[in-house]
């Protein structure tokens, strides 16, 4: 088929769907909405576009054939115009397909606005697999890209000119993907299960201690193969001792979970019985309340949101309530006194969890 000719279809059944500014706005190729997805001026790779119809799901699909020859990060989109001011929406989903060789893929979407305000999200790394998925970012509480030059804290929707969405790219390499959906949408995600936000890969963390406490962090395997991550330590006894551990949270839609819950087993030096668990949003703690007992036992922890407060040690910050769309990173630690002499401790990590509201 003729591009042309293929690029009017698609639109024209875009068309026909329709869309209600209340509600969602389909994107792809939505000609009284959008202008037509192109491949923006990019530096560090090559972007081959194809417009087509999908035969097997029957609607239009846009599909991107990538060349990535430095290992430097880049985002490989397609870009949008609104062609009529928008209205809030509180998130984007995709349904895609992608596969790649030698390069990490994160779905991503950036918004710039005519004053100079640029907002951004990412998702998980895919894992690889070559099949349709559909995903869903929030577009709430979203960050500024480093660039950006505006002081707002929120995307003025009605001030955006043009949308990227398309894929970070990690590493040197090919490969390809597919759009057959984008659709801005008002209605809240209500999620039905638990979904895993836990990094296995011990770069992924960072660790900070008392500078009397040894430490060393590693990522292994349990006995049957499943990947943990494990925090061995040393505590000097008699004196308040503290060892934070944190991993980054995937921008996922954070707001519509209820809580977190903690697969682990830790077994702390004599004088110390449980966790510290906190959550970290802008350079501020917030503390859990709840117990995570270290007994030594493989458990599961569930923590509702509501139960972590500002820590003390976080000073006097503006805003004292937990923003649960802004949380950046979690801590799974411990602190305490050890009985003297001291002595050894372990954590074993093997699942973090967003946990959805009860019904």
């Amino acid at each position: 088929m003729h591009k042309s000719t293929a690029l009017a279809a698609f639109c024209a059944l875009a068309a026909l769907v329709g869309w209600t500014a209340e509600t969602s706005i389909p994107i792809c190729c939505n000609k009284d909405a959008f202008s037509p997805l192109a491949p923006p001026a990019l530096a560090g790779a090559t972007l081959e576009v194809e417009r087509a119809m999908d035969p097997a799901a029957a609607a239009p699909k846009v599909t991107v054939a990538f060349t990535k020859p430095g290992d430097e990060r880049r985002f490989l989109a397609l870009e949008t115009t609104p062609l009529k001011p928008l209205a809030p929406y509180q998130a984007i989903e995709l349904t895609f397909s992608a596969k790649a060789e030698g390069v990490t893929l994160l779905p991503a979407i950036m918004l710039y606005e005519r004053g100079g305000a640029v907002w951004f999200r990412s998702g998980r790394p895919l894992d690889g697999k070559d099949g349709q998925t559909t995903l869903r970012l929030a577009l709430t509480g979203m960050r500024q890209a480093a660039f950006s030059t505006n002081a707002g804290t929120e995307v003025a929707w009605d001030q955006v000119d043009r949308l990227w969405f398309g894929f970070l790219a990690d590493g040197k390499g090919q490969g390809s993907f597919a759009i057959t959906s984008i659709v801005l949408t008002s209605e809240p995600y209500r999620p039905t299960a638990p979904v895993t936000v836990f990094e296995p890969d011990a770069a992924r963390w960072s660790v900070t201690a008392d500078p009397a406490v040894k430490k060393e962090l590693a990522a292994t395997k349990d006995e049957q193969g499943r990947p943990q991550i494990k925090l061995a330590f040393t505590f000097p006894g008699g004196r308040h001792m503290y060892l934070i551990p944190s991993q980054p949270v995937p921008l996922v839609d954070l707001g519509a979970y209820a809580g977190l819950r903690f697969t682990y087993k830790a077994t702390p030096p004599q004088g110390i019985d449980k966790l510290l668990v906190c959550v970290n949003q802008g350079g501020n703690q917030f503390v859990a309340d709840a117990t995570a007992p270290a007994n030594g036992d493989w458990q599961s922890v569930v923590i509702p949101f509501d139960r972590f407060k500002i820590a003390a040690w976080s000073g006097k910050p503006k805003d004292t309530k937990l923003a649960v769309d802004a949380i950046d990173s979690i801590t799974v630690g411990i602190h305490g006194t050890a009985a003297a002499p001291g002595g050894d401790g372990e954590i074993l990590i093997r699942d973090i969890e967003l946990v959805p509201p009860e019904k």
